[in-house]
């Protein structure tokens, strides 16, 4: 199990029954809480004014004028989930702990460790025993290092002393480890490295490389770029809210969120396309399951079975039946549509409403879908917005003139990312 400690106890997301789902609905309340309090929003603040903004206009005053996004992109949500969870800011040069567990969770999601933990996944008896061991190896040397950061971290948050501010000080494992004790089994070690593993997997890489996916996608559609630009100014503005003094400002929440409909479009377009795991989270069957198709073929699905998901082949349209109007508006799958997600309503000053596309599935469906979802959407939108509004993307012709952005790996494991990375030319907005 790839979301596991190194004993392998897995994650609450590997459980059924009602531990399942007594630890999802802990986990659950507890994240989106925490992901919803001052706290969090001053993390991601004070992360991208102190750690991520610096790196960038280095960047952009460099002689080149080129970003590659990438490492900072990574290093931004890796330090924004550091935090959430233990309550400390990184410093990758001064913490060789921090460096090696950022590096080793980009590691987990690469090409050359999937290959070998989609063998260990489907086959979990069988592969030790036929592969070589020097070829599985990667993979137990890389858990391994990623329990003892983690043990060790735990370790540090167990030893520091709460802030008595009130609850807004007090971490995403702090809260879900005081409720599990309260309602729910023990709560071991094992267990809870497991579940920071998974928050890690979810809000970092996979949402830095969506990120510079985003950039990349909206440097190649400008005129898409400009347009949700000039929707967040001028929600903005009719809100009284300062973006230009403090541009990091910007809560996207609820009722900010309802006017900013071409700003949703967009960020459920970039998860659309990029679709970093392009065969999703796989599932297992917990008993036979019949299924009966359109054109009355049966087939049943056999308890135990590992089943994975198309996400690429849904959200690219292949079969022609889902939801998506790239076609009708003359774009291919790789580009931005936001009419994909927006329905006419005279009421909104765009002229439209967001509206949520039934064919989208890069968080899953159903109850096992991604517990995550929220912590993602935040940081994109945080992100994201942020970026908008302070700077402007271009990349040079060749990368224009591309049919395609090129990109490796998240088919049957790992996550999809752009290759060669694409270097970014970035303007600092003017107000």
């Amino acid at each position: 199990n790839i979301v596991a400690a190194e004993d392998n106890t897995p994650s609450f997301i590997s459980l059924n029954g009602k531990k399942w789902s007594t630890m999802r609905q802990l986990v659950h309340s507890k994240l989106v809480r925490v992901m919803n309090t001052k706290y969090v929003n001053d993390i991601m603040r004070d992360v991208i004014k102190n750690e991520f903004e610096p790196k960038l206009t280095k960047s952009i005053n460099s002689d080149s004028n080129k970003w590659y996004s990438r490492e900072s992109l990574s290093q931004l949500t890796f330090n924004i989930i550091f935090r959430a969870n233990f309550g400390q800011n990184v410093e990758f040069e001064n913490n060789p702990i921090c460096k090696q567990l950022a590096q080793d969770m980009v590691d987990v999601l690469s090409w050359d460790i999937a290959k070998r933990n989609i063998l260990l996944l489907l086959l979990p008896k069988l592969a030790p025993t036929i592969i070589p061991k020097s070829y599985l190896q990667p993979v137990y040397d890389l858990k391994k290092r990623i329990n003892t950061s983690l043990k060790k971290l735990i370790q540090q948050r167990n030893s520091m002393e709460k802030k008595q501010n009130g609850v807004e000080d007090v971490t995403f494992m702090d809260h879900t480890r005081e409720m599990v004790d309260k309602e729910a089994d023990e709560y071991t070690e094992s267990q809870e490295i497991a579940d920071i593993f998974l928050l890690f997997l979810a809000g970092t890489d996979t949402t830095s490389i969506s990120t510079e996916w985003g950039l990349l996608l909206l440097s190649r559609q400008p005129e898409i770029q400009e347009r949700v630009r000039n929707e967040l100014i001028s929600v903005l503005d009719k809100n009284g809210i300062d973006y230009k003094s403090d541009p990091v400002n910007v809560l996207y929440d609820i009722k900010l969120l309802l006017q900013l409909p071409l700003f949703r479009a967009c960020v459920h377009e970039i998860l659309r396309i990029s679709c970093v795991a392009r065969t999703g989270v796989p599932h297992a069957s917990a008993r036979d399951i019949p299924i009966k198709f359109k054109d009355g073929k049966q087939y049943t699905i056999p308890a135990g079975a590992r089943i994975f998901y198309n996400v690429e082949g849904i959200h690219y349209n292949v079969n022609q039946t889902e939801n998506w109007k790239n076609d009708k508006y003359g774009l291919n799958y790789q580009q931005i549509c936001l009419e994909n997600w927006l329905k006419d309503d005279s009421d909104f000053e765009s002229g439209f409403k967001f509206y949520q596309n039934p064919s989208f599935i890069t968080f899953g469906h159903g109850k096992r879908d991604c517990v995550g979802k929220q912590l993602a959407m935040k940081e994109m939108r945080v992100i994201l917005g942020y970026l908008l509004l302070n700077y402007r993307f271009k990349v040079e012709d060749k990368y224009m003139e591309m049919d395609r952005i090129p990109c490796k790996g998240g088919v049957r494991g790992g996550v999809s990312k752009p290759l060669p990375q694409i270097p970014l030319i970035v303007e600092q907005m003017k107000y």
